[in-house]
């Protein structure tokens, strides 16, 4: 996996677009697949489940309200019937700004690589 970054412009208040992100069933639609868990917090956890019962799990690491999200990727999916394989681990930065126009979301998505014993 290489880093991704993409920016888009929304028509909508930074307040608007940060309510979107902060908000599991509004993020759900973001992601395509159910946001089961959200707490955005440093420290606070992201669970995503998908239409084949995959599960996804983040830890947040950054909050800035209106401003900034971080979370990472854990290196591990979960299947429904609880089996376990390894997963690309990766840290995402969405960053918000104002515009006359509304606002920018810029999402960076950058692999971590996994330390090798």
């Amino acid at each position: 996996m290489e880093r991704i970054e993409r920016t888009e412009s929304l028509p909508a208040e930074p307040d608007e677009v940060w309510a979107a992100l902060t908000h599991a069933d509004r993020l759900s639609e973001w992601f395509g697949a159910s946001v089961v868990e959200l707490d955005v917090r440093p420290g606070g956890r992201l669970v995503t489940r998908d239409e084949k019962g995959i599960v996804r799990r983040a830890l947040v690491e950054h909050v800035e309200p209106n401003e900034r999200l971080t979370f990472r990727w854990l290196a591990m999916e979960e299947g429904p019937g609880g089996e376990k394989w390894p997963a690309q681990a990766a840290q995402v930065d969405i960053t918000l700004a104002g515009t006359p126009e509304g606002t920018d979301l810029t999402v960076v998505e950058t692999p971590l690589m996994l330390a090798r014993a």
